[in-house]
């Protein structure tokens, strides 16, 4: 039996049991049961539509965040080397920013890195 069949089923079952009183112990419990098993059933049906939606919004917010670190480190590793521009090279800019976030000794003074602004 498919989900759609089941649930029809289920759907079935409880239109039946408005027959019964609703104060009867017996038919909530029973009615709870089949609106549980109903639900249970509906999330199976509408999960794989979500889940595609929800990887592909997850990349592109990765991508995004990405970009904009990727972004501020050029702007960073740029404004570092209009200021040295004689002595290193753009990649050896960059190169040094590595090591220096690695905690290991580079050429460019301190202050130059804690400040960039010309």
């Amino acid at each position: 039996m498919t989900n759609t069949q089941e649930i029809q089923k289920l759907k079935e079952q409880l239109t039946v049991l408005r027959l019964f009183p609703k104060r009867n112990q017996h038919v909530v419990q029973l009615r709870n049961q089949i609106k549980l098993k109903l639900k249970k059933l509906e999330q199976k049906l509408s999960k794989p539509a979500t889940k595609s939606v929800d990887r592909v919004e997850r990349q592109r917010k990765a991508n995004e965040s990405r970009s904009r670190a990727q972004k501020k480190r050029h702007q960073f590793i740029r404004l570092i080397h209009q200021q040295i521009k004689d002595r290193y090279s753009y990649l050896e800019v960059a190169h040094q920013l590595a090591q220096r976030r690695q905690q290991k000794q580079v050429e460019i003074p301190d202050v130059t890195w804690q400040n960039p602004s010309p």
